[in-house]
């Protein structure tokens, strides 16, 4: 049991070697359970320093939560502010308005099939 968890700390030191990595991708690359690699990272963390995070990436609401690793002691890369609630209302009416002129342009554009 002890000897496969090892292999697989040990592909994610190769996968973190190649480049940087989310914890997802840790997942995938070591076959191990989520909470086992965010263990794995906590303790790589802690002191002596030896993971940090280089970026920040954004998830599927939008939101900067998804922290980027790479081998490393400097400090960590600073999180994005969030936007105001006025920003986001902004962006909303942008998407409605682009997705209002897509659907008139296509009733618009529609082919004359009377004939």
């Amino acid at each position: 049991m002890a000897e496969r968890i090892h292999i697989a700390y040990a592909k994610i030191f190769r996968f973190l070697l190649e480049g940087p990595a989310t914890i997802s991708e840790m997942v995938r690359a070591s076959g191990l359970s989520y909470d086992t690699v965010l263990r794995f990272v906590a303790t790589l963390r802690a002191k002596p320093r030896a993971l940090r995070i280089c970026a920040w990436q954004a998830d599927s609401m939008g939101r900067m939560s998804i922290q980027i690793f790479e081998l490393g002691s400097e400090p960590d890369a600073k999180r994005p502010k969030a936007k105001t609630g006025a920003e986001r209302m902004k962006l909303l009416k942008e998407r409605r308005a682009r997705a209002a002129a897509c659907a008139l342009q296509s009733i618009l554009i529609q082919p004359d099939t009377t004939t």
